[in-house]
């Protein structure tokens, strides 16, 4: 049995490990895997199937020590790879990424989950270092999967990427719909009694928390019985909770921080609105959806596009008019204000929100007025294109291999 390696920083948040959880799942059948997790203080805390666990060390505090754990953490990983003498290896993220490419070359897979030309950006110096090494390392890769056709656009368009390959993360869809924990009897009473407008996810710069706050508080003026509720947790999160506190609405606004049973909570919503400044595939509203929940989403370059129209429209260069209705949802104009709660007028695309979530939650067949479809993004279609991809390049070490053999061969009987 050939020995397969997931590269992933950590498992403990975020869409990645979930994605890595389920390929070990579907790996499992035919290889013996191993994940290697680059942190080592990180709890984990997705389902790793009780394959084996390697780690490498902790994270670094300040730039200095992130600059000298990254050659720390190429050796470990050099040597574990020397070992252990795996088939392949498939990685996540632009760190682990940037590794795998370097170390293993073309017995690579790496995927990226996010636009990382707005990503880097945002990082500042950090991300202009990453930038560069995307460049560089990249194609030295088997590889490169793109969670969706929006993050293959930025790669090849903004990298001079050319072997990306587009594959959406998998989504078990049978679990999707039995997988419902009942809520707390708090929580429960919020979701019967309003009309209940959704935010899933870290709460984060890049998903807005504070603007969502900011367009909720002008839809509040003019429905009674909307109500904003929040389900995640992350570094802006006390910053949130100062701001509701000293808001008009903070009678309306309901932090839940991480909940376990988040399909109940989707379930129950009116809408899940969705007002990030970067997305890959946002598994957040392929479950929205999964429980009969239609979706409000940032016409971002990657991801909503997609996932509102059940993949029929993959080219980001076709303009839109906005608010545009899909089976899925909503796609809005984007919504870019950088958790600034300002003062003054509202921007077109607040304006345009604002007007939309009045009229749903004023709507009491809302729901029923969408064709809820998510087919395209079963984990069946995903597993049937890693399934080719491992195979392709398993397959041309192989007959790499037989072709130094028979080289070696005619030189020992020359």
């Amino acid at each position: 049995m050939k020995k397969i390696a997931l590269l992933i920083p950590d498992f403990q948040i975020g869409g990645m490990p979930v994605v890595a959880s389920r390929l070990i799942e579907f790996l499992m059948k035919k290889y013996e895997v191993t994940l290697i997790l680059i942190r080592n203080d990180c709890e984990i805390k997705y389902d790793t199937f009780d394959v084996r666990v390697l780690r490498v060390s902790a994270n670094g505090d300040n730039f200095y020590q992130k600059f000298y754990l990254f050659f720390k953490r190429m050796i470990v990983l050099s040597r574990i790879f020397h070992n252990e003498k795996f088939a392949l290896v498939i990685s996540f993220g632009a760190l682990a990424n940037i590794f795998n490419s370097l170390l293993i070359r073309r017995r690579s897979i790496i995927t990226e989950h996010n636009i990382k030309t707005i990503e880097n950006r945002q990082w500042g110096a950090r991300g202009m270092i990453y930038s560069l090494l995307i460049k560089v390392t990249y194609p030295l890769s088997g590889r490169i999967v793109a969670v969706s056709s929006g993050v293959k656009k930025d790669l090849e368009e903004n990298f001079g990427l050319h072997n990306v390959i587009t594959i959406y993360n998998p989504v078990d869809l049978s679990i999707l719909h039995k997988q419902r924990e009942s809520l707390s009897n708090s929580v429960n009473e919020i979701f019967e009694k309003h009309a209940v407008i959704l935010y899933v996810g870290r709460i984060t710069d890049t998903k807005q928390p504070l603007e969502l706050l900011k367009i909720f508080s002008q839809v509040s003026e003019k429905v009674d019985n909307a109500v904003l509720a929040y389900a995640g947790t992350g570094d802006l999160l006390d910053k949130l909770e100062v701001a509701v506190k000293g808001s008009p609405v903070q009678n309306k606004v309901f932090i839940l921080g991480y909940q376990k049973n988040i399909l109940q909570l989707m379930k129950m919503a009116l809408v899940t609105v969705l007002v990030s400044t970067n997305e890959g595939l946002p598994n957040v509203l392929i479950e929205s959806i999964s429980q009969g929940t239609p979706v409000i989403a940032n016409d971002i370059l990657a991801g909503p596009r997609e996932i509102l129209s059940n993949g029929y429209i993959t080219s980001y260069s076709r303009t839109l008019k906005y608010p545009l209705k899909l089976i899925n949802g909503y796609l809005t104009r984007p919504v870019l204000d950088n958790n600034k709660i300002s003062v003054g007028e509202n921007t077109q695309a607040e304006s345009e929100l604002i007007e939309l979530l009045i009229s749903i939650c004023r709507d009491n067949c809302f729901k029923q007025k969408f064709n809820l479809d998510i087919s395209s993004f079963g984990k069946s279609k995903t597993f049937e294109k890693y399934d080719s991809l491992i195979h392709d390049i398993v397959l041309a070490q192989r007959d790499s291999g037989d072709s130094i053999m028979k080289k070696s061969k005619n030189r020992n009987n020359s």
